[in-house]
């Protein structure tokens, strides 16, 4: 999975609006993307908030890849992902998905879950 990718991103007060373009994306040189993703946070109370994510992604051309899945399984032009969290102080706990097809890529209908911890420090 090795593509180029450039990404800008302007937030303000509780939004984040990310606009990204790829190239050769998956390594398909016919095949470039554009992706628009808005994220939303709201701080529940000190050290605890609560985020949305919903993200598109169009491609130039529809993908067939069959590194994915079956043969047949593309992305079609594109797909949308979405989400929401919850962050208290340095830990994360996330549920995501997508509008692909769950059982073509054996992912049975499941929700993504994840958990994350992260640390700032300066140097």
């Amino acid at each position: 999975l090795n593509w180029t990718e450039y990404k800008a991103a302007v937030g303000y007060g509780p939004a984040k609006l990310t606009v990204g373009k790829g190239q050769n994306v998956f390594g398909n040189q016919d095949v470039d993307s554009t992706y628009v993703a808005l994220d939303l946070s709201h701080s529940i109370k000190e050290g605890l908030s609560l985020g949305a994510h919903v993200g598109n992604w169009k491609f130039t051309e529809t993908l067939d890849n069959t590194w994915v899945g079956p043969a047949g399984a593309g992305f079609d032009d594109g797909f949308l992902e979405y989400g929401v969290s919850l962050t208290k102080d340095e830990f994360t706990f996330t549920v995501s998905d997508t509008n692909l097809d769950k059982d073509i890529y054996t992912m049975d209908g499941q929700y993504r879950v994840y958990a994350s911890y992260t640390k700032k420090f300066d140097l």
